[in-house]
């Protein structure tokens, strides 16, 4: 049966999509429209509007699977299609499998900028970072993550150090440029506040809340052990304690977000938190080879 955030995104696609004026029509509930453009736009082709949203997001899983299989290989993308919390989302018709595409692929393209910061790069980079906000606001998780891994890069290696801060900055332009027409619109600015119902102020992080960040952590291992199912879960920790030294910045890439997500949610559910677990797969197939080679 339709979910309820799903009767709404489809709607406000159909409207943006459909009604003249209404191109940024989901920014009065500070959502940004990319996907619910694609919804819209997805009923021109299909007549039942939750069948055609909703393979949207089935198109997103595969991206995601592609993404997977890029970084480490078929034994990561076949992974992802049994793991229950993946099956569930990739076939709603939210915007939690499409932020799963652009986790994996923000990985794909920073491992690549760090090993060689080359325009290619750096431009796809600012492109899936660009598209990420332009789908949700959680998508700057990732981007502070990148841009973490980028600074302790640049620290490290002084002799590239300034073409790190040059592709950066460059980076940087161009996911804004991406989000430019949307910046541009005044309700975006009027309706920025109604994100505080998901995220703490800077005030409310002022104030030290230990017990809801400890609330967090708690609910972001329970959702991932259970959801991931245990036996992913514990080769998924199990593989990060083994990897080799150059999974290092994808071992970082993939808890970094999670940790940011504890510190800058106001409750965790597992929608949440489905995003920013695609990685963990990769390192479950790490252990699955280790073990295959012992």
């Amino acid at each position: 049966p339709i979910f309820t955030d799903e009767t709404n995104y489809i709607d406000w696609g159909y409207r943006a999509t459909h009604a003249r004026g209404h191109l940024f029509y989901p920014l009065y509930d500070a959502k940004q429209p990319l996907i619910m453009w694609l919804f819209g736009l997805s009923q021109n082709f299909i007549s039942d509007p939750l069948l055609a949203s909703r393979l949207i997001s089935v198109l997103f899983g595969l991206v995601t699977l592609v993404g997977l299989y890029k970084i480490s290989g078929p034994l990561a993308a076949s992974l992802y299609t049994l793991v229950p919390i993946f099956v569930f989302f990739d076939r709603q018709a939210l915007m939690e499998t499409p932020l799963s595409a652009i986790g994996v692929w923000s990985a794909y393209f920073l491992l690549r900028f760090l090993e060689q910061p080359i325009y290619k790069y750096s431009l796809s980079l600012g492109t899936i970072l660009g598209l990420g906000f332009l789908i949700k606001s959680n998508a700057l998780l990732f981007t502070f993550s990148a841009l973490t891994l980028i600074a302790i890069t640049a620290i490290r290696d002084s002799k590239n150090r300034l073409i790190l801060i040059n592709h950066t900055i460059l980076m940087i332009t161009t996911a804004i440029l991406i989000n430019l027409p949307m910046l541009m619109q005044p309700i975006f600015w009027k309706n920025i506040h109604l994100t505080t119902q998901y995220s703490p102020t800077l005030s409310d992080v002022s104030q030290v809340p230990l017990s809801q960040w400890w609330k967090n952590t708690t609910g972001v291992l329970d959702i991932s052990f259970w959801h991931l199912t245990p036996p992913i879960f514990l080769l998924s920790l199990w593989g990060m304690l083994k990897a080799p030294k150059h999974h290092r910045p994808l071992l970082a890439f993939t808890l970094l977000p999670l940790v940011a997500l504890i510190f800058s949610a106001k409750f965790i559910i597992s929608r949440y938190v489905a995003p920013f677990l695609p990685l963990t797969i990769i390192f479950t197939s790490i252990s699955l080879a280790q073990i295959k080679n012992s």
